[in-house]
């Protein structure tokens, strides 16, 4: 009975604790569907705006190193209450007013506060459901943000044009207040049984970093995520929508909608992936084969010619489907990490992840400023399909990374 009693509340636990991981995935993939919008709200050109949406994920990437060592030593119930609380309020100062050093503070704090959502997430897994199962649960909780992400993305397709852009950053404040408050008062640290245990210190920060930095195995892990994030970053973060729109040719709606069966692949990848995972155990030729295959598809969205709305809607969602695989650097990273630094471990496993969004939306910027011929629509910028080709070919070329180092890791 007792052991029905603990399943039943680390499911209550966990699914609480994702929704801070739904908030913060939220607020980090906002400015790809509302880049137009905020060229018009700032006045802004295409680096500025990178320059914006990268100042989230300069303070994330570096929290990351963080929050890891915090979480294994502090209460996560009140970690995730506070900094979904503080992400919240700087969701809303964001837009407050024109100012752009104004919004890139402030999408600074929402950076710094939404780095421990995710590794708290998969802490509380670890410490409350079956090991056994853990990419699975992981990979579940995770297809959820990626289902949230969708619905909202459909949703601002149809009220966008109908409101303004600080009345959604409002909207979301208010949300984002509502999960902190759930958070503090559903959230548990341990179960009961594990409290009662007495459990060594976790090691001290510099120890951990060094008996990480020194496994070969847990740098080619962390290599391969790099690369392999970095059409995530360009696609859902930064530059997708307006891809769809400038080299694709689909309107506003469809753009999004684009994006949206984006992220609808990536939360169904992310759950046939993490099952496939837990039960035939191959992980490593699963990274491979998704690699090589979304090298493809990468290709065909780039640089064939351009597809009607159902075949693209098709190769989105397969690319997203394929993406879904990068739930298994967690499980490598639950693997190589030693008990008592799990977290610290899933920090910077999600910290170098998100690498590619701090680099790419100004670096892709840049590039489009560059070929940008003076085209302006409702106060934005156009820029052509051929620039856009030049600014995404990194994408291709970091699968063909991937690949190459695939085969150095351990199964």
């Amino acid at each position: 009975m007792d052991r029905k009693v603990t399943a039943y509340t680390g499911i209550i636990v966990c699914s609480t604790a994702a929704l801070f991981y739904w908030f913060q995935y939220l607020t980090s993939t906002l400015p790809s569907i509302t880049v137009r919008q905020l060229m018009h709200h700032f006045h802004a050109s295409a680096i500025q705006i990178g320059f914006i949406n990268a100042s989230y994920f300069y303070t994330f990437f570096i929290f990351l190193f963080i929050c890891g060592p915090i979480i294994d030593r502090f209460s996560a119930k009140k970690i995730i209450a506070i900094a979904c609380a503080v992400c919240a309020v700087s969701t809303y100062t964001s837009v407050l007013s024109h100012n752009i050093i104004l919004s890139c503070f402030s999408r600074a704090a929402m950076g710094a506060s939404s780095a421990f959502a995710y590794p708290a997430m998969l802490y509380l897994i670890e410490t409350w459901l079956d090991s056994r199962w853990f990419t699975l649960y992981a990979s579940i909780l995770t297809a959820s943000a990626e289902i949230f992400i969708l619905f909202f993305n459909l949703a601002v397709a149809v009220y966008l044009s109908k409101t303004s852009l600080s009345s959604i950053h409002i909207s979301l404040a208010i949300l984002g207040l509502v999960f902190a408050a759930i958070s503090f008062f559903l959230i548990r640290n341990k179960p009961a049984q594990q409290q009662a245990q007495n459990h060594d210190p976790a090691p001290p920060l510099l120890t951990t970093i060094r008996l990480l930095f020194t496994n070969s195995q847990f740098i080619i892990l962390l290599l391969i995520t790099l690369f392999f994030f970095v059409s995530t970053a360009i696609f859902s973060a930064s530059w997708g929508v307006e891809f769809s729109k400038a080299a694709l040719g689909f309107s506003s709606k469809n753009a999004v909608f684009l994006n949206a069966a984006l992220f609808g692949g990536i939360a169904l990848g992310t759950i046939f992936f993490g099952l496939l995972g837990d039960w035939l155990k191959y992980r490593k030729w699963q990274i491979l084969g998704s690699a090589t295959l979304s090298l493809l598809v990468l290709g065909i969205i780039l640089f064939a010619k351009p597809l009607n709305f159902p075949i693209t809607v098709s190769l989105f969602s397969l690319l997203g489907f394929l993406m879904g695989t990068s739930i298994n650097v967690y499980y490598y990273a639950k693997k190589i990490c030693p008990q008592g630094v799990i977290a610290t471990g899933m920090a910077i496993v999600t910290a170098i992840s998100n690498i590619s969004f701090m680099i790419l939306p100004p670096l892709i910027g840049w590039i489009l400023d560059s070929h940008w011929h003076g085209t302006l629509s409702h106060g934005a910028r156009v820029f052509s399909r051929g620039a856009f080709q030049e600014a995404f070919i990194v994408a291709p070329l970091s699968y063909i990374v991937v690949i190459g180092l695939t085969f150095f890791l351990k199964e």
